[in-house]
């Protein structure tokens, strides 16, 4: 066999480094990929997100009939937040405002109760956001105008603050549990105080619910930020082992920094303490919203005004050229924020991944009807390269996942479940469950997912001319039908242009019975080396040359249905090059201009 030596081949066997969007194609390196929509990267090689399923949820009345007065005031409201509880009795609970009336979830039977019905407790409908913490059994729900609601699985009523004679919880935003006392954000974003120590007055855990103890090192009253840090957004606890609680100092997270708060059990000690209880943890980034800043393991990761940050990097980092944003390899999609929404955004740890609302947008009916602020898809932050025993690497984006409009995303910790709230059919609020593991959304519909390459130089990194003649595609857990598309871009080419299409297909599920009656069982189908058809060389008007002709190209499969991809080699030819050129013109001919639509990063939407 006579070597061609015009040849030259690209591509890549393993994406070990997820995404990166940040730098131009052509600087990727090859184990990792421009882009990727609902895809992920967790074992090397792309393949589709676990998908989510819709969850019916139950409108019933006492009868046990559809309650039609009940499921509209909860799927027609403005969503205002959610917050997960378990009761006492392990009951999983999910509460959540629409405006202004609190519903509950019951994620084990799904049934939803209006429990402002009940009660006759009704907040504002005109506020954008509640905030809510659970503090033993108590789920304190505030949304910084109205007096606190308190639940306790069981039924739902005021607080009765100083104000209105009592000693319970004022006013405000922000809360957290921290220590055995509940900490809050007064209305004015700019000061915090501190509840009761759990058992301290009536040795039960109901005394969290007071503020009686309204002393503090010098006399004072509550804790004031410095006035260049901005508005009071988070409050998160930090973990640490060999300690009764595994709590450690509590951050108060502004807008442009974070404030650390490690405060004596006793109360009485504060104003013997010999070193300051309120420090500066973190300057300059701050987070932007409480449901959006999220513990993981002894680290906090949240959603900063620039990005997606690590509380441990960012001390870490300080006083570096590097304190920065930890975010900018998925900023094609970050972008895509308004910087006045960033407040409501949502983040959850689950199934060892980041998961971050993005793309936020308010939404309304085409009556008008104001119905929240929806974010298009969730970026995707991977931390299984950090667990494995060895050669343990950093965590990566895999992009973003798209295909539902999202109010909020949590996760029912002790359930071990991540629900997502979001607006629906017909604008309706509906309820979504991740899955783990599922293949499929829905139970059966494909997914749609997309990668993008790196623009491949090929043996000489793109110095010499090379017209693009092939590619070859590998790919196995083939299960059902599967639509896969190939485009490709020469150099810096800003519209893919459009190459080929094809078919596979896998039975996944039936009733046949084998020779001896026993059910068949269907195993995941693999193709080795898929050689694809030529490139087309269809003149590129601006440029004057063919699209299959260039220094780099790069390729992007869109696939819908469930494979992986294992690996991608395009096929090159070395051409000869012209080494006299023309004059370049002087004057700019507008019909040259570069014409054609971009790519739709969230052309996906989930069916039921």
């Amino acid at each position: 066999m006579i070597e061609d030596r015009l040849k030259a081949y690209d591509g890549f066997g393993a994406i070990r480094r997820g995404v990166n969007s940040a730098i131009a194609p052509v600087a990727v390196p090859g184990d990792q990929l421009t882009w990727m929509v609902n895809g992920v990267t967790r074992n090397g090689y792309p393949e589709c997100r676990p998908g989510w399923k819709k969850q019916a949820l139950k409108f019933l009345d006492e009868n046990g009939d559809d309650d039609t007065a009940l499921r509209n005031s909860f799927e027609d409201g403005c969503w205002q937040g959610a917050h997960p509880y378990t009761s006492s009795t392990g009951q999983k609970e999910i509460i959540a405002s629409v405006s202004g009336r609190i519903f509950r979830v019951n994620t084990t039977t799904l049934e939803v109760t209006d429990l402002s019905a009940q009660t006759g407790l009704i907040n504002s409908a005109s506020r954008p956001r509640i905030w809510a913490v659970q503090a033993e059994e108590w789920l304190i729900i505030q949304d910084n105008e109205s007096l606190p609601l308190i639940y306790n699985g069981v039924s739902l009523r005021r607080s009765i603050p100083e104000s209105e004679g009592g000693d319970e919880i004022p006013v405000g935003s922000v809360m957290e549990y921290n220590k055995g006392r509940i900490w809050l954000a007064l209305p004015d974003g700019q000061s915090f105080i501190a509840g009761d120590l759990a058992y301290s007055i009536t040795q039960t855990t109901k005394d969290i619910l007071s503020f009686t103890e309204n002393v503090f090192l010098n006399g004072g009253g509550t804790f004031t930020i410095p006035s260049n840090a901005g508005e009071i957004r988070a409050m998160r606890s930090i973990a640490i082992q060999d300690t009764t609680t595994a709590q450690g100092p509590l951050q108060i997270f502004t807008t442009r920094g974070v404030v650390s708060v490690d405060a004596p059990y006793d109360r009485e000690q504060w104003q013997n303490t010999v070193n300051p209880i309120q420090t500066i943890s973190v300057l300059a980034a701050g987070s932007q919203s409480q449901d959006a800043t999220v513990n993981v393991n002894g680290d906090i990761w949240f959603r900063s005004e620039d990005g997606i940050r690590s509380f441990s990097i960012a001390r870490r980092d300080h006083g570096t050229w590097v304190n920065t944003p930890l975010s900018t390899e998925i900023s094609r999609v970050l972008d895509r924020d308004n910087p006045e929404e960033l407040y409501v955004g949502s983040s959850v740890l689950f199934a060892n991944r980041l998961l971050t609302t993005a793309a936020s947008s308010k939404y309304q009916t085409s009556s008008n009807v104001q119905k929240g602020i929806i974010h298009k898809g969730l970026s995707v932050l991977d931390f299984h390269p950090v667990s494995g025993m060895f050669n343990r690497s950093s965590p990566n984006w895999d992009g973003m996942w798209t295909g539902l409009d999202i109010f909020q995303i949590l996760v029912q910790p002790e359930a071990d479940r991540c629900f997502l709230f979001v607006l629906g059919d017909d604008d309706d609020i509906e309820l979504y469950e991740l899955t783990k593991t599922e293949k499929f959304d829905n139970g059966d519909n494909p997914i749609s997912w997309a990668i993008e390459t790196p623009s491949y130089g090929f043996d000489d990194n793109g110095w010499n001319l090379k017209q693009l003649r092939t590619a070859s595609v590998w790919y196995d857990r083939i299960t059902g039908n599967v639509s896969l598309t190939t485009k490709f871009r020469p150099d810096d080419e800003p519209v893919w242009q459009a190459h080929h299409t094809w078919q596979e297909c896998q039975t996944y599920e039936g009733c046949e019975l084998d020779a001896c009656g026993v059910p068949a069982y269907y195993n995941e189908s693999y193709r080795s080396r898929v050689l694809l058809p030529t490139f087309s060389s269809t003149c590129d008007t601006t440029t004057g040359t063919p699209f299959n002709e260039g220094y780099n190209f790069a390729l992007r499969l869109e696939v819908n249905g469930f494979c992986r991809l294992k690996r991608l080699r395009l096929e090159a030819q070395h051409m000869p090059e012209q080494f006299e050129g023309d004059c370049p013109p002087a004057v700019c001919d507008s019909t040259d201009s570069v014409t054609g639509c971009p790519e739709d990063d969230f052309n996906y939407t989930t069916t039921t």
